[in-house]
């Protein structure tokens, strides 16, 4: 790698020096773009750069929102008025947003300065960019939100907006070593998002920090999101019917995080995955690949051969599943309630892997989202903080999921959590 240049500061140090007078939103997003500059050749997130639109806005006035002066990067599927939403598929190639996204407006008129748009794979599903993990160049970042997880992890910004169908929010930054959040289904509304399955959609967040994603997620979700005040959480390691017959790091991973948050305070117990999660995976595609096919039917009409293998096929199959089918589904998704919901105690959010292990080598894969898919499904906040090192030197990631309706309990216990696994991520490996 080539000498890195300085990277600029976190979300939360960062507003806290232009409240003191220490520092200017200038500063701030020059320093963004220096970064940038050194680093973007080699670790490519980014599809389109405001240099002159950002340094324009960062040296004029701002209004003192909680945001002010903050650089943001947003992924290519979501619009931001002026700058190309072109979705990592050529069919898209010259579009221009007329108008923000309701999440990028609500960040904008908190002080938020929009650097650019991040690399997403093809229309936020499968066939990947070119972004690179900044951590080992030879690995893939995740997907779909490859540029947005690869930007914050190399420190060429604060915070990104992200998307999650799946697990395009929080496998990415289990990958790359940062914060991944996928509020809870309908609390960020997906206007001026360019959709891929509606009932399932989510605009999330990547950023360094449990407390730097809380102060960006308050202004996109319209609500406080607290991380102080949680001294003995409940924890709930729960175990997937995947997770014995995938990577055994997990296993190890888990263990070891159950250990470590009790001797901090926690309760911790163990549960096993009602019998229901059996069918929740392919529940989730049964649901999801119908909608994906009625969102690209045009596209599908007129660009069939532009679309990549892993999208045609999954529009072809939405295509093909019966109505039986999808009901099916649907009655699995509210067993899967019922069943979580029977199993919880007050309070308490469930702990799983964030990823099947450690970032893949190569580029062709982002990975798969067996962990994350189920969560997304119930429309549960999700976070993924670093906790531990693999076998191969990249980061693993602890996922929590607070199965209350509006997951306002999820915040105070990630950042307890945080404060425990950051110091086995800074530690060694789990072998």
């Amino acid at each position: 790698m080539s000498p890195a240049a300085k990277k600029p500061a976190g979300v939360v140090s960062g507003l806290a020096e232009i409240a003191a007078g220490t520092s200017i939103p200038l500063n701030w997003t020059s320093s963004c773009f220096e970064r940038i500059a050194r680093r973007e050749p080699e670790v490519e997130a980014w599809a389109h750069l405001d240099r002159d639109g950002a340094v324009e806005r960062a040296g004029g006035h701002i209004d003192n929102g909680s945001l002010k002066g903050l650089p943001i990067g947003v992924k290519d599927v979501i619009d931001v008025a002026g700058m190309p939403t072109e979705c990592n598929s050529p069919i898209e190639a010259g579009h221009i947003a007329a108008d923000n996204a309701v999440a990028v407006q609500r960040l904008i008129d908190a002080g938020a300065i929009v650097l650019g748009k991040t690399v997403t794979t093809e229309y936020a599903f499968m066939a990947p960019g070119p972004t690179r993990n900044p951590l080992n160049l030879e690995h893939t970042p995740g997907g779909s939100s490859s540029g947005s997880a690869a930007a914050v992890a190399d420190g060429q910004v604060p915070v990104a907006l992200t998307t999650q169908t799946g697990g395009s929010t929080i496998r990415p930054a289990a990958y790359c070593g940062i914060v991944g959040y996928k509020p809870p289904f309908g609390t960020v509304p997906n206007d001026g998002l360019r959709l891929l399955a509606p009932s399932l959609d989510t605009i999330g967040l990547h950023a360094a920090s449990v407390a730097d994603i809380a102060a960006v997620a308050s202004e996109m979700e319209a609500r406080p999101r607290k991380v102080d005040g949680v001294t003995h959480p409940k924890f709930a390691v729960i175990h997937l019917p995947v997770e014995a017959a995938r990577n055994g790091v997990n296993t190890r991973l888990m263990r070891d995080a159950a250990e470590r948050l009790r001797k901090a305070g926690a309760m911790v117990r163990e549960l096993d995955a009602p019998n229901v999660f059996l069918d929740v995976d392919a529940a989730h595609r049964t649901i999801m690949s119908p909608q994906v096919a009625r969102t690209f039917a045009e596209i599908y009409r007129s660009h069939r051969d532009v679309l990549s293998d892993s999208l045609r096929g999954f529009i072809e199959q939405g295509q093909n599943t019966t109505d039986h089918a999808i009901s099916q589904a649907h009655a699995c998704v509210a067993r899967a309630h019922m069943a979580v919901q029977s199993l919880i105690t007050a309070d308490e959010i469930l702990l799983c892997p964030a990823a099947d292990g450690e970032a893949l080598r190569g580029l062709d894969f982002t990975g798969s989202a067996v962990f994350c898919r189920p969560w997304t499904l119930l429309h549960y906040a999700c976070m993924t903080i670093p906790a531990g090192i693999g076998p191969g030197g990249l980061p693993l990631g602890l996922q929590l999921i607070d199965p209350s309706p509006a997951g306002d309990c999820l915040f105070g216990p990630a950042a307890f959590a945080e404060s425990v696994m950051s110091r086995k991520f800074t530690s060694g490996r789990i072998q």
